[in-house]
């Protein structure tokens, strides 16, 4: 409560979308939360390490120990998850790319013949007969 005065942050939970993929998980969390607190209660329903899960807001990387608040982490907003990806030849761990992850999610919407610069012509009250 010290915490959320000092702030004056509201007092209601919420939730946020987290992507990943064709996933999304809902998380209920608090504003006063930091960024590794929510990676841990996304780690209970991905079986992923927190440490193994970088969160994004649009492109913007957020740091793991500022509150969801101060990151502009908002109820029902939706936050991106990249993961590491296993050791290469070298034994140098790396991240998916965001390009990447990005490019299969329009690639998924695509597929569900949306095309998001297909222009929509709605009828116009002079257009209509009937």
């Amino acid at each position: 409560n010290r915490e959320r005065s000092k702030y004056n942050i509201s007092t209601m939970s919420q939730y946020v979308r987290i992507k990943r993929l064709n996933q999304t998980y809902f998380i209920r969390c608090e504003p006063t939360d930091d960024v590794a607190s929510l990676k841990s209660k996304l780690a209970v329903l991905t079986n992923q390490e927190p440490a193994n899960v970088r969160l994004y807001l649009d492109i913007r990387l957020l740091e793991e120990h500022a509150t969801l608040h101060d990151q502009q982490v908002t109820n029902d907003i939706v936050l991106r998850a990249l993961y590491k990806k296993p050791a290469g030849a070298h034994g140098a761990l790396e991240w998916e790319e965001f390009e990447t992850h990005i490019k299969e999610e329009m690639d998924r919407i695509k597929s569900q013949s949306y095309k998001p610069n297909e222009s929509v012509n709605f009828p116009q009250e002079d257009d209509q007969e009937n």
